[in-house]
């Protein structure tokens, strides 16, 4: 099989040396090293795969010519110019193989993290003093080392502490820095407002309006990607059309289980989102998804926030399946109760119930 098919110049998986040997006209003259034959032993020469091919070529007529030990394989003979009479190039037949064209999905290899709609999606906002400015200031609040930031309405620091972030009269950025002993208990931070004119999230990280979500870092990793297919297409106060892509930048303690928190900068932001997602806030999260890739940081300690749970994630799915079961059973009865109060105060089961369809 191997001769009839070097007969027919069928040369697929061959060398390009050995190749260019059967593209030319004339005969040929190959240099042969020692190494073509392996003495076992025994003294008996055993033909290894290499000579048994020069063997063929030289029953097809090639000359082969032994020169001294240790010598490498040289070709001598040029093969053949493009478009010339012997060249075998452009036969598709004696092309070498390829591996075959496989497409680009960049909407694959996602995997979600629940059931369709499994997640609640809730919002969160910036607090703006300006919005206070009418109330007394009471209420003194500090750094961690103590350092007096300022006094403030007490409406606007229970909002400061419930958003994580807000922004003074004068510019200045405070940022949630965990409870203390000072003032009211909680502690604030002031930020760089060319750095971080948002405020930030948890290790620092850059909110970003539309974009950075909290999440339970049980279930989403800090840093990951994640995609909302709920959110794809949804017109953003900025007048953009969001694509549904996310990244986790922050955690807060009311974030737990199957929550996501959605930055918006405003309270304004919020209702026009809701307004828009019909107030359906569900959501399905997908992590992974290669169409998000852009908002990855590739940052070191992005790598080291996989805290993922994945044993909690799948029992998850077991009473969520339960429980959209029983909300399918308590639906099946209400109905089946509805039409029974019908049907005992209408007589909907009567001729006299069918005269009062009928006049409807």
């Amino acid at each position: 099989m191997r001769a009839r098919q070097i007969a027919g110049r069928s040369l697929v998986g061959y060398p390009d040396s050995v190749r260019r040997l059967f593209s030319s006209a004339g005969p040929v003259a190959v240099t042969v090293g020692a190494a073509l034959v392996v003495l076992l032993a025994s003294g008996r020469a055993q033909a290894t795969p290499l000579s048994t091919a020069l063997g063929t070529l030289a029953r097809s007529g090639a000359q082969l010519t032994a020169p001294a030990p240790k010598a490498r394989i040289a070709v001598e003979a040029e093969p053949p110019k493009s478009g010339a009479p012997g060249d075998v190039t452009k036969i598709a037949a004696l092309a070498p193989d390829k591996l075959p064209l496989r497409p680009k999905i960049k909407a694959c290899c996602g995997y979600p993290i629940s059931l369709k709609e499994g997640f609640r999606l809730s919002f969160y906002w910036l607090a703006y003093e300006s919005e206070y400015a009418g109330l007394d200031y009471d209420t003194a609040i500090y750094t961690p080392q103590g350092f007096f930031i300022g006094r403030f309405p007490s409406a606007f620091v229970y909002e400061l502490k419930l958003e994580g972030s807000g922004i003074l009269l004068d510019g200045r950025v405070l940022n949630y820095a965990g409870e203390c002993n000072y003032g009211m208990g909680t502690c604030f931070r002031t930020l760089d407002p060319k750095q971080d004119p948002l405020g930030a999230g948890v290790q620092g990280r850059r909110l970003q309006a539309f974009r950075s979500i909290a999440v339970d870092p049980r279930l989403i990793p800090i840093g990951a990607t994640v995609y909302i297919p709920e959110l794809a297409g949804i017109h953003m106060p900025d007048g953009t059309i969001h694509d549904g892509c996310l990244r986790a930048d922050d955690q807060g303690g009311a974030i737990k289980n199957a929550k996501i928190d959605f930055f918006v900068e405003s309270y304004l932001n919020f209702k026009e989102i809701g307004d828009n997602l019909w107030w359906h806030l569900k959501a399905t999260p997908i992590l992974d998804e290669p169409r998000c890739a852009y908002l990855r940081t590739d940052e070191l300690r992005t790598e080291t926030n996989e805290q993922t749970d994945w044993v909690m994630a799948h029992k998850r799915r077991v009473p969520m399946r339960r429980a959209e079961k029983l909300a399918l059973r308590k639906i099946k009865r209400n109905r089946a109760i509805a039409n029974a109060w019908m049907k005992r105060h209408y007589h909907l089961g009567s001729k006299r119930g069918a005269k009062i369809a009928r006049g409807k």
